[in-house]
Protein backbone atom coordinates (compact mmCIF):
# COMPACT_ATOMS: atom_id res chain seq x y z
CA UNK A 1 0.00 0.00 0.00
CA UNK A 2 1.32 3.44 -0.94
CA UNK A 3 1.73 6.06 1.73
CA UNK A 4 -0.71 8.94 1.55
CA UNK A 5 0.18 12.62 1.72
CA UNK A 6 -1.55 14.23 4.70
CA UNK A 7 0.08 17.67 4.82
CA UNK A 8 1.98 19.99 2.51
CA UNK A 9 4.01 22.95 3.73
CA UNK A 10 5.27 25.45 1.17
CA UNK A 11 7.74 28.06 2.39
CA UNK A 12 9.00 31.03 0.44
CA UNK A 13 11.39 33.93 0.82
CA UNK A 14 11.77 37.24 -0.97
CA UNK A 15 15.29 36.79 -2.29
CA UNK A 16 17.53 39.66 -3.32
CA UNK A 17 15.95 43.11 -2.96
CA UNK A 18 15.34 46.01 -0.57
CA UNK A 19 15.27 44.98 3.09
CA UNK A 20 12.00 46.87 3.67
CA UNK A 21 10.32 44.50 1.17
CA UNK A 22 11.98 41.31 2.45
CA UNK A 23 9.85 38.51 3.90
CA UNK A 24 9.53 34.82 4.70
CA UNK A 25 6.19 33.08 4.29
CA UNK A 26 4.66 29.70 5.00
CA UNK A 27 1.55 28.04 3.59
CA UNK A 28 0.23 24.85 5.23
CA UNK A 29 -2.37 22.68 3.50
CA UNK A 30 -4.23 19.64 4.81
CA UNK A 31 -7.35 17.88 3.50
CA UNK A 32 -9.64 20.07 5.62
CA UNK A 33 -7.61 23.22 6.29
CA UNK A 34 -5.30 25.86 4.88
CA UNK A 35 -3.25 28.45 6.77
CA UNK A 36 -0.79 31.17 5.86
CA UNK A 37 1.75 33.31 7.65
CA UNK A 38 3.82 36.14 6.18
CA UNK A 39 6.66 37.49 8.30
CA UNK A 40 8.31 40.62 6.94
CA UNK A 41 11.92 41.24 7.91
CA UNK A 42 10.89 44.80 8.75
CA UNK A 43 7.18 45.15 9.41
CA UNK A 44 5.68 48.32 7.96
CA UNK A 45 2.44 49.71 6.58
CA UNK A 46 3.45 48.60 3.09
CA UNK A 47 4.84 45.24 4.25
CA UNK A 48 2.63 44.10 7.14
CA UNK A 49 2.61 40.74 8.86
CA UNK A 50 -0.29 38.57 7.70
CA UNK A 51 -1.73 35.47 9.27
CA UNK A 52 -4.91 33.54 8.55
CA UNK A 53 -6.25 30.02 8.73
CA UNK A 54 -9.40 28.24 7.62
CA UNK A 55 -10.92 24.88 8.47
CA UNK A 56 -13.60 23.42 6.29
CA UNK A 57 -15.75 20.38 5.64
CA UNK A 58 -16.20 21.39 1.99
CA UNK A 59 -16.24 18.50 -0.45
CA UNK A 60 -14.85 20.82 -3.14
CA UNK A 61 -11.86 21.76 -0.93
CA UNK A 62 -11.14 18.08 -0.23
CA UNK A 63 -11.32 17.28 -3.96
CA UNK A 64 -8.82 20.05 -4.72
CA UNK A 65 -6.52 18.68 -2.00
CA UNK A 66 -6.73 15.26 -3.67
CA UNK A 67 -5.86 16.85 -7.04
CA UNK A 68 -2.93 18.64 -5.42
CA UNK A 69 -1.49 15.50 -3.84
CA UNK A 70 -1.89 13.70 -7.18
CA UNK A 71 0.14 16.23 -9.17
CA UNK A 72 2.67 17.66 -6.69
CA UNK A 73 5.09 14.70 -6.38
CA UNK A 74 5.35 14.43 -10.18
CA UNK A 75 6.03 18.13 -10.58
CA UNK A 76 8.67 18.16 -7.84
CA UNK A 77 10.45 15.04 -9.08
CA UNK A 78 10.37 16.32 -12.68
CA UNK A 79 12.57 19.33 -11.95
CA UNK A 80 16.27 18.70 -12.60
CA UNK A 81 18.48 18.70 -9.50
CA UNK A 82 20.73 21.39 -10.99
CA UNK A 83 17.92 23.82 -11.91
CA UNK A 84 18.80 27.13 -10.28
CA UNK A 85 18.17 30.86 -10.63
CA UNK A 86 20.16 33.64 -9.00
CA UNK A 87 18.80 36.61 -7.03
CA UNK A 88 15.62 34.72 -6.20
CA UNK A 89 14.15 33.46 -2.95
CA UNK A 90 13.91 29.76 -2.32
CA UNK A 91 10.75 27.67 -2.34
CA UNK A 92 10.76 24.81 0.16
CA UNK A 93 8.29 21.92 0.13
CA UNK A 94 7.76 19.65 3.12
CA UNK A 95 5.44 16.76 2.37
CA UNK A 96 4.18 14.75 5.36
CA UNK A 97 2.86 11.22 4.93
CA UNK A 98 0.37 9.17 6.94
CA UNK A 99 3.16 6.93 8.28
CA UNK A 100 4.86 9.93 9.92
CA UNK A 101 7.66 10.30 7.38
CA UNK A 102 8.48 13.58 5.66
CA UNK A 103 10.08 14.53 2.38
CA UNK A 104 11.76 17.93 2.05
CA UNK A 105 12.79 19.60 -1.18
CA UNK A 106 14.31 23.04 -1.72
CA UNK A 107 14.29 24.90 -5.03
CA UNK A 108 15.88 28.17 -6.12
CA UNK A 109 13.40 28.73 -8.94
CA UNK A 110 10.50 31.05 -9.76
CA UNK A 111 6.98 29.91 -8.91
CA UNK A 112 6.24 29.42 -12.62
CA UNK A 113 7.98 26.02 -12.35
CA UNK A 114 5.12 24.98 -10.05
CA UNK A 115 2.26 26.45 -12.09
CA UNK A 116 -0.06 23.41 -11.93
CA UNK A 117 0.05 22.77 -8.16
CA UNK A 118 0.10 26.49 -7.33
CA UNK A 119 -2.99 27.12 -9.48
CA UNK A 120 -4.81 24.38 -7.52
CA UNK A 121 -3.75 25.90 -4.19
CA UNK A 122 -4.93 29.35 -5.29
CA UNK A 123 -8.41 27.87 -5.77
CA UNK A 124 -8.34 26.65 -2.14
CA UNK A 125 -7.72 30.14 -0.73
CA UNK A 126 -10.81 31.98 0.50
CA UNK A 127 -11.63 34.90 -1.83
CA UNK A 128 -11.29 37.48 0.96
CA UNK A 129 -7.58 36.72 1.38
CA UNK A 130 -4.68 37.93 -0.74
CA UNK A 131 -2.72 35.33 -2.68
CA UNK A 132 0.30 34.22 -0.64
CA UNK A 133 3.58 35.60 -1.93
CA UNK A 134 5.09 32.12 -2.29
CA UNK A 135 2.41 31.31 -4.94
CA UNK A 136 3.07 34.36 -7.09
Amino acid sequence: MMKQIVKIIIKGASGYGPVDEAYNDRLTIECNSISYELKPVIESETNPMRRWSYRTTSKSFHERFDQLISCLPGVISGIPEDAFCTDIGGIDFTISYDDGTKEKKNFWLPGSYFQKPFSLVKKMIPPCEEVPYVLE
